[in-house]
């Protein structure tokens, strides 16, 4: 049975700004800003809508073989979440969504997470990729405001569209994003330049984890990220900033490093420390915006005083951050290993020498990271779809 997502409600009338930009961005429909998939389980998905006018939709979603899984008409408003359960795991599935009379909205199709914890999990990694502006990268609790002469050219702005071009050729069971979706301050009305529009090819098949960035709480603290997204609410206060995620062999945890400060006897800290005990997965990746080290400034201390013990001290294998617009990778400490992927579409920032850094450069770029039981491997690919850097892990099974 299909449910409303808990913020559907709530979000009545608040992006009518945010679609009336955007209206006919779907060839399939005139009304419509995006569908998209999100929270993928084993027997569950979520359907979402973004429509320029509130209105009651239907979503028909059906397995490879045509079974029919899900049939719901939802209330009249602008954002809309359908979660279907029932689903059966590892299986293809295809949507579609239209309106009462037929009016198409969109189509998509995901593919469910395996019920075990074996097999094979490919997820695509990107940050800092809402271009809109020419925000030179001013930042919250950090260091120094970017100067000019740390930046890439003024033509280096807002290549998320080339960055989700080349990611389009990678196939994926998920993507994950570090934050800074939309820029400059994560307003509902830049959602439509700033996320929809670039991402829709992508995410309208590929469920998308993102993180909060220090851009996307500047509105409301977060409050349009949170009404955008429809994510697992099983983190502290099951407010989707702080949440985690099993896939085939993959535990996934998602931090909210900007609009909470992190501690180890924080709420957070202590349901981290909990998370991390329980995971039974043969890889744990965490993934949240500003990074203990990088390769243009130091990295944010409070962070490495604070995170980096308890992730070392559970065994996290890989680290994943944003914030700093370029790539960077760092010798592990002990069995972890932090990498900063920034280069998501956004101006870039220059690579600086740092203490434990194996490799960096200022380059659009994602990650592909292919996470098996006994090996991991993750490659940096540019946006001309070159691979500039990998990494092997392995440990055994």
């Amino acid at each position: 049975m299909s449910a409303r997502h808990p913020l559907a409600q709530a979000c009545l009338g608040v992006l009518a700004c945010l679609c009336a930009g955007f209206a006919g961005c779907n060839a399939s429909s005139d009304t419509t800003t995006a569908v998209y998939v999100q929270d993928v389980t084993p027997t569950s998905a979520v359907v979402a809508a973004i429509t320029a006018q509130p209105t009651a939709v239907v979503v028909e979603a059906k397995a490879a073989d045509g079974t029919a899984v899900e049939v719901e008409e939802l209330d009249a408003t602008p954002v809309h979440g359908f979660q279907l359960r029932g689903l059966r795991p590892s299986t293809d599935y295809t949507y579609t969504v239209h309106t009462p009379d037929g009016l198409p909205v969109g189509e998509g199709s995901f593919h469910t997470a395996p019920a075990e914890s074996t097999g094979r999990c490919v997820f695509l990694v990107t940050g800092d990729s809402g271009g809109t502006d020419d925000d030179d990268g001013d930042v919250i609790q950090a260091a120094e405001q970017v100067s000019d002469d740390l930046r890439g050219t003024a033509d280096d702005e807002n290549r998320e569209g080339d960055v989700v071009g080349v990611m389009l050729r990678h196939p994926a069971d998920l993507v994950l994003h570090l934050g800074d979706v939309v820029y400059p301050a994560g307003a509902r009305e830049d959602y439509a330049e700033g996320f929809y529009r670039p991402f829709a090819p992508l995410i309208q098949d590929v469920p998308i984890y993102p993180t909060l960035g220090n851009h996307d709480v500047k509105t409301e603290g977060g409050a349009p990220y949170l009404e955008t997204f429809f994510l697992p609410r099983n983190g502290p206060g099951a407010d989707e900033r702080v949440y985690s995620f099993d896939w085939g062999p993959v535990h996934f945890v998602a931090l909210d490093v900007m609009s909470q400060a992190f501690t180890a006897d924080s709420e957070q800290g202590r349901w981290l420390e909990e998370d991390l005990a329980r995971t039974t997965r043969a890889w744990t990746v965490v993934y949240f915006h500003v990074p203990p080290y990088s390769a243009y400034r130091e990295g944010s201390q409070a962070i490495r005083e604070a995170l980096v013990p308890l992730l070392e001290a559970h065994r996290v294998d890989l680290v994943l951050s944003g914030h700093d617009h370029l790539y960077a990778r760092f010798f592990p400490h002990g069995s972890t290993t932090y990498v900063v992927s920034g280069g998501g579409g956004k101006n870039l920032y220059r690579t600086q020498d740092a203490e434990g850094l194996v490799y960096a450069e200022s380059v659009f770029h994602f990650l592909e990271v292919t996470a098996e039981p006994g090996k991991l491997w993750l490659r940096a690919i540019d946006a001309s779809d070159n691979v500039f850097d990998e990494l092997v892990l392995e440990k055994p099974q």
